[in-house]
Protein backbone atom coordinates (compact mmCIF):
# COMPACT_ATOMS: atom_id res chain seq x y z
CA UNK A 1 0.00 0.00 0.00
CA UNK A 2 0.95 3.88 -0.32
CA UNK A 3 0.76 6.88 2.12
CA UNK A 4 -1.99 8.77 2.04
CA UNK A 5 -0.96 11.91 0.30
CA UNK A 6 -1.32 15.41 0.51
CA UNK A 7 -2.18 17.95 -1.54
CA UNK A 8 -0.28 19.78 -3.45
CA UNK A 9 -0.77 23.47 -4.37
CA UNK A 10 -0.32 24.16 -8.09
CA UNK A 11 0.94 27.70 -8.51
CA UNK A 12 2.89 30.06 -11.58
CA UNK A 13 6.14 32.08 -10.55
CA UNK A 14 6.75 35.04 -13.09
CA UNK A 15 10.74 35.62 -12.94
CA UNK A 16 10.43 38.69 -14.08
CA UNK A 17 8.14 39.58 -11.03
CA UNK A 18 9.14 39.91 -7.61
CA UNK A 19 8.86 36.62 -5.86
CA UNK A 20 5.44 36.22 -3.88
CA UNK A 21 4.99 34.86 0.04
CA UNK A 22 2.36 32.48 -0.18
CA UNK A 23 0.25 32.23 2.82
CA UNK A 24 -2.96 30.11 3.70
CA UNK A 25 -1.38 26.12 2.69
CA UNK A 26 -2.00 24.85 5.59
CA UNK A 27 -3.86 21.76 3.96
CA UNK A 28 -0.59 21.46 1.13
CA UNK A 29 2.29 19.26 2.01
CA UNK A 30 4.52 20.68 -0.75
CA UNK A 31 3.61 23.59 -3.90
CA UNK A 32 4.56 22.85 -7.50
CA UNK A 33 5.10 26.10 -9.41
CA UNK A 34 5.26 26.32 -13.31
CA UNK A 35 8.52 28.83 -13.70
CA UNK A 36 7.96 31.66 -16.03
CA UNK A 37 9.90 33.89 -17.87
CA UNK A 38 8.24 36.66 -19.20
CA UNK A 39 5.55 33.87 -19.60
CA UNK A 40 7.99 31.07 -21.42
CA UNK A 41 7.51 28.05 -19.19
CA UNK A 42 10.64 26.92 -18.25
CA UNK A 43 10.72 24.02 -15.76
CA UNK A 44 8.40 22.73 -12.24
CA UNK A 45 10.16 24.37 -9.03
CA UNK A 46 8.63 21.86 -5.94
CA UNK A 47 8.91 23.52 -2.17
CA UNK A 48 7.74 21.95 0.80
CA UNK A 49 5.13 23.78 2.58
CA UNK A 50 6.65 24.84 6.71
CA UNK A 51 3.89 25.50 8.49
CA UNK A 52 1.24 26.93 5.97
CA UNK A 53 3.26 29.45 4.23
CA UNK A 54 5.92 29.20 1.62
CA UNK A 55 8.47 32.75 1.95
CA UNK A 56 10.04 34.46 -0.52
CA UNK A 57 13.44 33.21 0.34
CA UNK A 58 12.35 29.25 0.77
CA UNK A 59 11.50 30.00 -3.07
CA UNK A 60 15.07 31.39 -4.21
CA UNK A 61 16.84 29.25 -2.63
CA UNK A 62 14.84 26.61 -4.52
CA UNK A 63 15.56 28.24 -7.65
CA UNK A 64 18.93 28.65 -7.04
CA UNK A 65 19.13 25.05 -6.30
CA UNK A 66 17.32 23.70 -9.29
CA UNK A 67 19.21 21.34 -11.35
CA UNK A 68 17.56 22.58 -14.55
CA UNK A 69 18.58 26.14 -14.08
CA UNK A 70 21.03 28.34 -14.37
CA UNK A 71 21.91 29.77 -10.99
CA UNK A 72 24.13 32.67 -11.83
CA UNK A 73 21.06 33.79 -14.63
CA UNK A 74 18.56 33.38 -11.55
CA UNK A 75 20.58 35.17 -9.13
CA UNK A 76 20.73 38.18 -11.87
CA UNK A 77 17.49 38.11 -12.67
CA UNK A 78 16.27 37.87 -9.02
CA UNK A 79 18.60 41.22 -8.10
CA UNK A 80 16.49 42.99 -10.78
CA UNK A 81 13.52 41.47 -12.17
CA UNK A 82 12.06 44.13 -13.81
CA UNK A 83 14.92 45.23 -15.99
CA UNK A 84 16.37 42.15 -16.52
CA UNK A 85 15.36 41.19 -20.20
CA UNK A 86 18.05 37.74 -21.38
CA UNK A 87 16.84 34.94 -23.21
CA UNK A 88 15.38 32.37 -21.31
CA UNK A 89 17.21 29.80 -23.28
CA UNK A 90 20.60 31.00 -21.06
CA UNK A 91 17.92 30.62 -17.80
CA UNK A 92 17.06 27.01 -18.69
CA UNK A 93 20.18 24.48 -19.13
CA UNK A 94 19.14 22.74 -22.24
CA UNK A 95 19.42 18.77 -22.36
CA UNK A 96 19.71 16.55 -25.34
CA UNK A 97 18.16 13.11 -24.52
CA UNK A 98 15.50 12.56 -26.59
CA UNK A 99 16.26 10.89 -29.77
CA UNK A 100 15.63 12.92 -33.54
CA UNK A 101 15.67 16.19 -31.53
CA UNK A 102 17.32 19.48 -32.70
CA UNK A 103 16.94 22.94 -31.00
CA UNK A 104 15.32 25.97 -33.01
CA UNK A 105 14.88 29.53 -32.22
CA UNK A 106 11.68 31.19 -33.17
CA UNK A 107 12.72 34.48 -31.24
CA UNK A 108 15.10 36.29 -34.17
CA UNK A 109 12.29 35.24 -36.35
CA UNK A 110 8.91 37.29 -37.04
CA UNK A 111 5.70 36.36 -38.32
CA UNK A 112 4.56 38.25 -41.09
CA UNK A 113 0.80 39.88 -40.71
CA UNK A 114 -2.32 38.03 -41.72
CA UNK A 115 -1.19 35.37 -38.87
CA UNK A 116 -3.15 31.68 -40.30
CA UNK A 117 -6.64 31.72 -39.36
CA UNK A 118 -7.10 28.70 -36.84
CA UNK A 119 -9.95 26.71 -35.74
CA UNK A 120 -10.01 25.36 -32.20
CA UNK A 121 -12.46 22.06 -32.03
CA UNK A 122 -13.71 20.63 -28.32
CA UNK A 123 -15.00 17.13 -28.99
CA UNK A 124 -17.18 16.69 -25.64
CA UNK A 125 -19.79 14.83 -24.06
CA UNK A 126 -22.63 15.17 -21.16
CA UNK A 127 -19.48 17.30 -19.21
CA UNK A 128 -21.34 21.22 -19.81
CA UNK A 129 -19.53 22.42 -16.30
CA UNK A 130 -16.32 21.42 -17.34
CA UNK A 131 -16.58 23.16 -20.89
CA UNK A 132 -17.93 26.22 -19.56
CA UNK A 133 -14.61 26.67 -17.80
CA UNK A 134 -12.35 25.50 -20.86
CA UNK A 135 -14.79 28.06 -23.24
CA UNK A 136 -14.14 30.97 -20.39
CA UNK A 137 -10.22 30.43 -21.03
CA UNK A 138 -10.76 29.43 -25.10
CA UNK A 139 -12.29 33.49 -25.38
CA UNK A 140 -9.71 35.39 -23.32
CA UNK A 141 -6.97 33.90 -26.26
CA UNK A 142 -4.76 36.37 -27.92
CA UNK A 143 -5.50 35.78 -31.31
CA UNK A 144 -6.66 37.66 -34.38
CA UNK A 145 -8.04 35.14 -36.76
CA UNK A 146 -9.86 32.36 -34.50
CA UNK A 147 -13.13 30.07 -34.83
CA UNK A 148 -13.95 27.93 -31.62
CA UNK A 149 -15.96 25.19 -32.33
CA UNK A 150 -17.69 22.61 -29.93
CA UNK A 151 -18.75 19.04 -31.22
CA UNK A 152 -21.50 17.47 -29.34
CA UNK A 153 -20.71 13.57 -29.76
CA UNK A 154 -23.61 11.68 -29.21
CA UNK A 155 -25.59 13.77 -25.75
CA UNK A 156 -27.67 11.97 -24.21
CA UNK A 157 -29.37 15.52 -23.00
CA UNK A 158 -29.23 19.40 -24.99
CA UNK A 159 -27.48 20.50 -21.83
CA UNK A 160 -24.49 21.15 -23.81
CA UNK A 161 -26.53 22.65 -26.60
CA UNK A 162 -28.47 24.94 -24.20
CA UNK A 163 -25.11 26.11 -22.18
CA UNK A 164 -23.87 27.33 -26.05
CA UNK A 165 -27.12 28.89 -26.95
CA UNK A 166 -27.51 30.40 -24.34
CA UNK A 167 -24.48 31.47 -22.75
CA UNK A 168 -21.89 31.58 -25.86
CA UNK A 169 -23.31 32.49 -29.13
CA UNK A 170 -20.32 33.49 -30.65
CA UNK A 171 -18.83 29.69 -30.36
CA UNK A 172 -20.19 27.16 -32.96
CA UNK A 173 -21.61 24.33 -31.89
CA UNK A 174 -22.47 21.07 -34.05
CA UNK A 175 -23.72 17.98 -33.51
CA UNK A 176 -21.87 14.07 -34.05
CA UNK A 177 -24.16 11.28 -33.80
CA UNK A 178 -21.78 8.89 -34.47
CA UNK A 179 -19.87 7.72 -30.89
CA UNK A 180 -16.38 8.08 -30.42
CA UNK A 181 -13.62 10.74 -30.12
CA UNK A 182 -11.73 9.88 -33.67
CA UNK A 183 -15.77 10.59 -34.80
CA UNK A 184 -15.69 14.01 -33.49
CA UNK A 185 -12.91 15.29 -34.64
CA UNK A 186 -13.54 14.15 -37.86
CA UNK A 187 -17.06 15.82 -37.94
CA UNK A 188 -14.77 19.38 -36.66
CA UNK A 189 -11.97 18.33 -40.26
CA UNK A 190 -15.17 18.45 -42.30
CA UNK A 191 -16.64 21.83 -40.66
CA UNK A 192 -13.65 23.47 -40.80
CA UNK A 193 -12.38 25.92 -43.29
CA UNK A 194 -9.72 27.46 -41.71
CA UNK A 195 -5.62 26.85 -42.04
CA UNK A 196 -4.77 25.55 -39.19
CA UNK A 197 -7.18 22.93 -37.35
CA UNK A 198 -5.99 22.72 -32.80
CA UNK A 199 -7.64 20.40 -30.95
CA UNK A 200 -7.77 20.64 -27.05
CA UNK A 201 -10.37 18.29 -24.62
CA UNK A 202 -13.25 20.05 -22.13
CA UNK A 203 -11.22 19.67 -18.87
CA UNK A 204 -8.33 21.94 -20.25
CA UNK A 205 -7.87 25.63 -20.00
CA UNK A 206 -5.58 27.14 -22.12
CA UNK A 207 -2.83 29.84 -21.49
CA UNK A 208 -3.61 33.02 -22.91
CA UNK A 209 -1.11 32.98 -25.87
CA UNK A 210 -1.58 29.11 -27.02
CA UNK A 211 -3.07 29.52 -30.35
CA UNK A 212 -0.07 31.99 -31.07
CA UNK A 213 2.18 29.94 -29.84
CA UNK A 214 1.17 26.88 -31.99
CA UNK A 215 0.48 29.61 -35.20
CA UNK A 216 3.62 30.76 -34.88
CA UNK A 217 5.77 27.65 -35.54
CA UNK A 218 3.53 27.04 -38.51
CA UNK A 219 3.87 30.40 -39.74
CA UNK A 220 7.47 30.04 -39.86
CA UNK A 221 8.23 26.54 -40.71
CA UNK A 222 6.10 25.08 -43.99
CA UNK A 223 7.62 21.52 -43.19
CA UNK A 224 5.86 21.40 -40.37
CA UNK A 225 2.49 19.68 -40.12
CA UNK A 226 1.51 18.76 -37.04
CA UNK A 227 2.37 20.91 -33.59
CA UNK A 228 2.10 19.97 -29.90
CA UNK A 229 2.55 21.91 -26.58
CA UNK A 230 2.95 21.55 -23.05
CA UNK A 231 0.19 20.16 -20.97
CA UNK A 232 0.43 21.10 -17.12
CA UNK A 233 -1.80 19.96 -14.12
CA UNK A 234 -4.25 22.26 -13.10
CA UNK A 235 -4.59 21.21 -9.75
CA UNK A 236 -3.44 18.25 -7.32
CA UNK A 237 -6.03 18.14 -5.03
CA UNK A 238 -6.41 14.51 -4.62
CA UNK A 239 -4.51 11.04 -4.40
CA UNK A 240 -5.96 10.71 -7.93
CA UNK A 241 -3.95 13.45 -9.30
CA UNK A 242 -1.21 13.01 -7.99
CA UNK A 243 -0.53 9.44 -8.99
CA UNK A 244 -1.40 10.25 -12.57
CA UNK A 245 1.61 12.91 -11.96
CA UNK A 246 3.77 10.23 -10.94
CA UNK A 247 2.82 7.84 -13.69
CA UNK A 248 4.65 11.05 -15.93
CA UNK A 249 1.15 12.46 -16.16
CA UNK A 250 0.95 14.62 -20.01
CA UNK A 251 3.93 16.32 -19.19
CA UNK A 252 6.39 16.23 -21.75
CA UNK A 253 9.17 18.41 -20.88
CA UNK A 254 10.07 22.30 -21.30
CA UNK A 255 12.21 22.22 -24.93
CA UNK A 256 11.35 22.43 -27.98
CA UNK A 257 12.35 19.56 -30.11
CA UNK A 258 11.76 18.91 -33.83
CA UNK A 259 11.23 15.48 -35.07
CA UNK A 260 11.61 14.46 -38.72
CA UNK A 261 12.22 11.22 -40.57
CA UNK A 262 15.17 11.73 -43.17
CA UNK A 263 15.20 8.21 -44.00
CA UNK A 264 13.67 7.24 -47.61
CA UNK A 265 10.35 6.29 -47.55
CA UNK A 266 10.26 2.18 -47.56
CA UNK A 267 12.94 2.33 -44.91
CA UNK A 268 11.52 1.82 -41.28
CA UNK A 269 10.79 4.05 -38.68
CA UNK A 270 9.92 2.16 -35.84
CA UNK A 271 11.76 4.20 -33.90
CA UNK A 272 10.10 7.07 -34.13
CA UNK A 273 6.51 5.06 -34.11
CA UNK A 274 8.01 3.40 -30.43
CA UNK A 275 8.91 7.69 -29.37
CA UNK A 276 5.21 8.87 -30.90
CA UNK A 277 4.10 9.22 -26.73
CA UNK A 278 6.75 11.25 -26.12
CA UNK A 279 6.19 14.26 -28.27
CA UNK A 280 2.53 15.07 -27.20
CA UNK A 281 -0.51 14.25 -26.78
CA UNK A 282 -4.55 15.03 -28.24
CA UNK A 283 -5.65 17.71 -25.41
CA UNK A 284 -2.83 19.97 -27.17
CA UNK A 285 -2.47 19.56 -30.62
CA UNK A 286 -2.35 21.34 -34.03
CA UNK A 287 -2.47 20.60 -37.77
CA UNK A 288 -2.37 22.00 -41.48
CA UNK A 289 -5.90 21.49 -42.34
CA UNK A 290 -5.17 20.35 -45.49
CA UNK A 291 -3.15 17.30 -44.54
CA UNK A 292 -6.24 15.75 -43.48
CA UNK A 293 -7.62 16.42 -47.12
CA UNK A 294 -4.36 14.71 -48.40
CA UNK A 295 -4.24 11.85 -46.15
CA UNK A 296 -7.51 11.41 -44.09
CA UNK A 297 -8.91 11.78 -40.62
CA UNK A 298 -8.55 9.87 -37.37
CA UNK A 299 -8.73 6.04 -37.16
CA UNK A 300 -12.61 5.08 -35.90
CA UNK A 301 -11.31 1.96 -33.96
CA UNK A 302 -9.21 4.43 -32.04
CA UNK A 303 -10.14 7.02 -29.45
CA UNK A 304 -12.13 7.35 -26.59
CA UNK A 305 -15.50 5.60 -27.08
CA UNK A 306 -13.86 3.09 -29.62
CA UNK A 307 -13.00 -0.61 -29.04
CA UNK A 308 -9.31 1.07 -29.02
CA UNK A 309 -10.02 3.57 -26.32
CA UNK A 310 -7.03 5.57 -27.28
CA UNK A 311 -4.15 6.13 -29.37
CA UNK A 312 -6.15 7.84 -32.25
CA UNK A 313 -3.51 10.97 -31.34
CA UNK A 314 -0.52 8.82 -31.55
CA UNK A 315 -1.27 7.26 -34.61
CA UNK A 316 -1.99 10.80 -36.41
CA UNK A 317 1.29 11.75 -35.19
CA UNK A 318 3.47 8.29 -36.99
CA UNK A 319 1.48 9.30 -40.09
CA UNK A 320 2.82 12.46 -40.11
CA UNK A 321 6.15 11.26 -39.78
CA UNK A 322 5.49 8.50 -42.48
CA UNK A 323 4.89 11.58 -44.71
CA UNK A 324 8.43 12.88 -44.07
CA UNK A 325 6.64 15.80 -42.65
CA UNK A 326 7.64 17.66 -39.57
CA UNK A 327 6.47 17.96 -35.71
CA UNK A 328 7.25 20.15 -33.48
CA UNK A 329 7.04 20.06 -29.43
CA UNK A 330 6.74 23.92 -28.69
CA UNK A 331 6.43 24.24 -24.58
CA UNK A 332 5.08 28.35 -25.11
CA UNK A 333 1.61 26.13 -26.22
CA UNK A 334 0.82 25.60 -22.56
CA UNK A 335 -2.46 24.39 -21.40
CA UNK A 336 -3.71 23.57 -18.07
CA UNK A 337 -4.85 19.89 -17.33
CA UNK A 338 -7.74 18.82 -14.57
CA UNK A 339 -6.79 15.23 -13.96
CA UNK A 340 -9.46 12.70 -12.99
CA UNK A 341 -10.45 13.31 -9.32
CA UNK A 342 -11.70 10.02 -7.85
CA UNK A 343 -9.38 6.59 -7.80
CA UNK A 344 -11.71 4.85 -9.29
CA UNK A 345 -11.70 6.96 -12.46
CA UNK A 346 -7.64 6.69 -12.37
CA UNK A 347 -8.14 3.15 -12.20
CA UNK A 348 -10.49 2.98 -15.59
CA UNK A 349 -7.97 5.36 -17.28
CA UNK A 350 -5.33 3.00 -16.28
CA UNK A 351 -6.75 0.18 -18.19
CA UNK A 352 -8.08 2.23 -20.98
CA UNK A 353 -4.27 3.27 -21.19
CA UNK A 354 -3.21 -0.34 -21.21
CA UNK A 355 -6.21 -1.72 -23.88
CA UNK A 356 -5.12 1.44 -26.07
CA UNK A 357 -1.63 0.89 -25.96
CA UNK A 358 -2.11 -2.37 -27.44
CA UNK A 359 -4.74 -1.64 -29.99
CA UNK A 360 -2.27 0.85 -31.28
CA UNK A 361 0.19 -1.62 -31.71
CA UNK A 362 -2.00 -3.91 -33.58
CA UNK A 363 -3.68 -1.30 -36.15
CA UNK A 364 -0.13 0.55 -36.76
CA UNK A 365 1.33 -3.50 -37.94
CA UNK A 366 -1.57 -4.35 -39.48
CA UNK A 367 -1.81 -0.81 -41.79
CA UNK A 368 1.73 -0.33 -42.10
CA UNK A 369 3.14 -3.67 -42.96
CA UNK A 370 6.62 -2.00 -43.96
CA UNK A 371 7.09 -1.96 -39.85
CA UNK A 372 5.31 -4.63 -38.92
CA UNK A 373 7.80 -6.97 -37.09
CA UNK A 374 9.86 -4.15 -36.28
CA UNK A 375 6.93 -2.47 -34.48
CA UNK A 376 5.85 -5.89 -32.78
CA UNK A 377 9.45 -5.98 -31.28
CA UNK A 378 9.50 -2.06 -30.07
CA UNK A 379 5.86 -3.37 -28.39
CA UNK A 380 6.92 -5.94 -26.73
CA UNK A 381 10.45 -4.28 -25.61
CA UNK A 382 7.65 -1.76 -24.12
CA UNK A 383 5.81 -4.54 -22.52
CA UNK A 384 8.89 -5.84 -20.67
CA UNK A 385 10.51 -2.30 -19.90
CA UNK A 386 7.75 -0.43 -18.87
CA UNK A 387 4.87 -2.88 -17.60
CA UNK A 388 6.35 -6.00 -16.31
CA UNK A 389 9.25 -4.44 -15.21
CA UNK A 390 7.00 -1.85 -13.33
CA UNK A 391 5.11 -4.40 -11.79
CA UNK A 392 8.15 -6.56 -10.71
CA UNK A 393 9.94 -3.67 -8.77
CA UNK A 394 6.16 -3.08 -7.29
CA UNK A 395 5.85 -6.32 -5.58
CA UNK A 396 9.95 -6.00 -4.77
CA UNK A 397 9.48 -2.56 -2.97
CA UNK A 398 7.35 0.53 -2.00
CA UNK A 399 6.63 2.10 -5.33
CA UNK A 400 5.79 5.93 -5.77
CA UNK A 401 3.07 4.61 -8.04
CA UNK A 402 1.02 1.80 -6.68
CA UNK A 403 1.01 -2.04 -7.77
CA UNK A 404 -2.37 -1.90 -8.35
CA UNK A 405 -2.29 0.53 -10.87
CA UNK A 406 0.46 -0.89 -12.38
CA UNK A 407 -1.55 -4.50 -12.43
CA UNK A 408 -4.46 -2.64 -13.78
CA UNK A 409 -2.67 -0.95 -16.84
CA UNK A 410 -0.66 -4.10 -17.57
CA UNK A 411 -4.32 -6.00 -17.32
CA UNK A 412 -5.37 -3.93 -20.02
CA UNK A 413 -2.57 -4.49 -22.39
CA UNK A 414 -3.14 -7.91 -22.62
CA UNK A 415 -7.35 -7.17 -22.93
CA UNK A 416 -6.32 -4.79 -25.47
CA UNK A 417 -4.15 -7.47 -27.51
CA UNK A 418 -7.58 -9.85 -27.27
CA UNK A 419 -9.69 -7.53 -28.28
CA UNK A 420 -7.76 -5.70 -31.29
CA UNK A 421 -7.31 -9.61 -32.85
CA UNK A 422 -10.36 -10.51 -32.52
CA UNK A 423 -11.75 -6.88 -34.18
CA UNK A 424 -9.26 -5.19 -36.19
CA UNK A 425 -8.51 -8.87 -38.12
CA UNK A 426 -12.05 -8.85 -38.55
CA UNK A 427 -12.75 -6.09 -40.61
CA UNK A 428 -12.64 -6.33 -44.52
Amino acid sequence: MYLMLQPIKVVELELTQHLPELLGLEKYGSIQALVRFQGIPLTYLKIPVNRGNCSPAEIRNALLQHPDLNSDEIEQLLLNPISYRKASESILLQKDDIIHNYRFNTDGLQVRDPWSSVTVAICTRDRPEELKQCLESLLKLDYPSLEILVVDNAPSSSETQELIRCHYPQVRYIQEPQPGLSSARNCAIRETTTEILAFTDDDVIVDKNWVRELSQVFQLYPEVMAVTGLIAPYELETEAQILFERRNGFGRGFQRTWVQVNTPPGKSIADTWFLTAKWGAGANMAFRRHFFIQEGGFTLSLGAGSPGQGGEDLEMFFRVLKCRYALVYEPRALVWHRHRRRTDQLKKQMLSYGIGSSFYCIYCAKTYPEERWAILRKWFYLIWSWHLRRLLRAFVRNEDFPRLFIFIEFLGVWLGLWQSLNILFQER
